[in-house]
């Protein structure tokens, strides 16, 4: 077999085997990214975000940063998904599309509005609620009666 040929026939195989090697990594990925999902919907975003982090490093596919957030955003938790949407503009900023980048400002600004009204209504629901009554006010002293000042008759004889 000849120089060339023997090139051509490693380089055909090298495309043959990363074409192989693709589908099944991708095969590999779909039970974890269902796993994540059905962390984040049944209420366990720790569960899934730790997933999707492990596939963002296996992968380097910001997507999994993004969709980290949406876990946070989905149980509530509006700062961490801020964070994590601010996070994706920032690793995914060089490839990011007008449409994704404004799909992930919507989201902060979702989760600004939520926070705001999670806060603001906090405010009347945290003060303890004491199940005894309040003491009753407290009286004013009561003040000695005054004399009356005498009135003697004085009978003159």
């Amino acid at each position: 077999m000849s120089y060339r040929a023997k090139h051509l026939f490693l380089a055909a195989l090298a495309v043959f085997v990363l074409l192989q090697v693709k589908p099944a990594f991708a095969a590999s990925r779909q039970p974890r990214e269902r796993a994540a999902r059905k962390a984040c919907l049944t209420g366990d975003p720790a569960k899934g975000v730790s997933i999707l982090a492990d596939l963002f490093l296996d992968t380097k596919d910001p997507t999994y940063i993004f969709n980290q957030g949406r876990c946070f955003e989905q149980n509530r938790k509006y700062e961490d998904a801020i964070a994590r949407f601010e996070e994706y503009l920032v690793t995914a900023n060089a490839v990011l599309s007008r449409e994704d980048r404004e799909a992930a400002e919507k989201h902060i600004a979702t989760c600004r509005e939520a926070l705001a009204r999670e806060r603001g209504s906090s405010s009347a629901t945290t003060l303890p609620q004491s199940s005894t009554p309040p003491p009753p006010p407290a009286r004013a002293p009561e003040l000695a009666p005054t004399p009356e000042p005498s009135r003697s008759i004085v009978v003159q004889l």
